[in-house]
């Protein structure tokens, strides 16, 4: 709607000065879990060690993410937004100040800051550089030493146009001006800071985020690069934001490790429990369950047909039969009646199979969730 003017009505007031705005913070999921982030105190310093066993004996924390675990699965660098790249999580050393090393995930949000006390990080620290000019001396501390090659701390020339024809302008041109000009730091103070929900679905592979983005298709683009997942398998919600101008644009290291976090520390399997028996599942259950098993994966540990599978903070221990995919088949290789059971009178065929142990592949076993 526009005045006589020309000039556009805003159409969310009346909700917001209501309170009824809808935000990051306002996103609950069930058993939803919190994230916090260690940033370095240094510059420029190289990482010697990261204990963090102190921090993952946490009575409430599930899982201690570091840059060398991204590293063993590809995921420790992440492209940017202008060409680049840069760390999720800092594996050899420390570029800059406040720069992410570590990510705890536990059940509350006061627990994973508090753990974030219990990391121990050795740092050696490195010559640093504050300057942008004096960073372009010779000798000057060699920054992105990650670069093949790269000698000097110049990042990148930009341009654009007819670079030919603005040349003899200059060049035709009676007076010509030149000057050194030095872009300062700037940073925008929105009123809400930046924040992101995860939640991963091992059973259809379908990443759900509500973020704090300005740009949720490019967060979607990087988040598929990344993660190796299909664009259309990535839903990215970007609910109403307490003002961006311009910093929720860029992705964030925050932002992968939330992600990294929903599927490595919030459902990760448990234990075998071998002090009680297994729980008899349903038919109806076991045929849910025996579609989602992957044909031909690695056998139990030690042959076992008992195994607990995490399903956010319980869990199910499974009697599973032994089979190749599918319902569990009869002597005669025939599909068996769900509601067969051993009794006098029936044929061998007729009786159902014996429990055994199934081959399961890995990501199979971590990603089964029973509703």
């Amino acid at each position: 709607m526009t005045t006589g003017f020309g000039r556009m009505l805003r159409k969310e007031d009346q909700r917001f000065v209501r309170g009824q705005g809808t935000y990051v913070d306002d996103v609950h999921l069930r058993g939803m879990l919190h994230g916090a982030v260690l940033r370095s105190p240094h510059p420029h310093a190289r990482i010697l060690s990261v204990d963090t066993v102190a921090a993952e004996a946490h009575p409430k924390v599930k899982a201690v993410i570091t840059g060398e675990t991204l590293n063993e699965r590809d995921l420790a660098w992440m492209p940017t937004l202008a060409g680049d790249t840069q760390a999720v999580l800092a594996t050899d050393k420390v570029r800059f100040q406040g720069q992410e090393v570590a990510f705890v995930v536990a059940e509350d949000h006061y627990s994973a800051r508090d753990a974030l006390e219990l990391i121990d990080v050795e740092y050696e620290p490195l010559p640093a550089v504050a300057d942008a000019r004096r960073a372009l001396d010779d000798g000057a501390p060699l920054v992105r030493d990650d670069h093949p090659g790269r000698t000097g701390n110049h990042i990148f020339d930009w341009e654009s146009g007819d670079a030919e024809r603005t040349d003899r302008v200059f060049r035709d041109a009676e007076v010509t001006v030149s000057q050194d000009m030095l872009y300062p730091r700037v940073h925008p103070a929105p009123l809400e800071t930046c924040g992101i929900v995860a939640d991963f679905n091992r059973v259809s592979g379908k990443l759900t985020v509500w973020a704090t983005s300005q740009a949720p298709h490019a967060h979607r683009t990087l988040y598929a690069m990344v993660a190796g997942l299909p664009e259309h398998k990535i839903r990215v919600i970007s609910p109403d934001i307490g003002g961006g101008f311009g910093n929720k644009v860029p992705i964030y290291p925050g932002y992968l490790c939330a992600i990294v976090g929903s599927g490595h520390g919030a459902r990760r399997p448990r234990r075998v429990q071998r002090r009680r028996a297994a729980d008899q599942v349903p038919g109806r259950v076991l045929r849910r369950v025996h579609g989602l098993l992957r044909p031909g994966g690695g056998a139990l540990p030690g042959d076992r047909g008992v195994h607990q599978q995490g399903a956010g903070r319980g869990g199910l221990l499974l009697l599973v039969p032994h089979h190749r995919g599918g319902l569990p088949g009869r002597a005669d290789g025939r599909r068996a009646r769900l509601r067969a059971r051993p009794g006098p009178g029936r044929t061998a065929h007729a009786q159902p199979a014996p429990p055994r142990a199934v081959p399961v592949h890995l990501p199979d076993r971590l990603g089964l969730r029973l509703r």
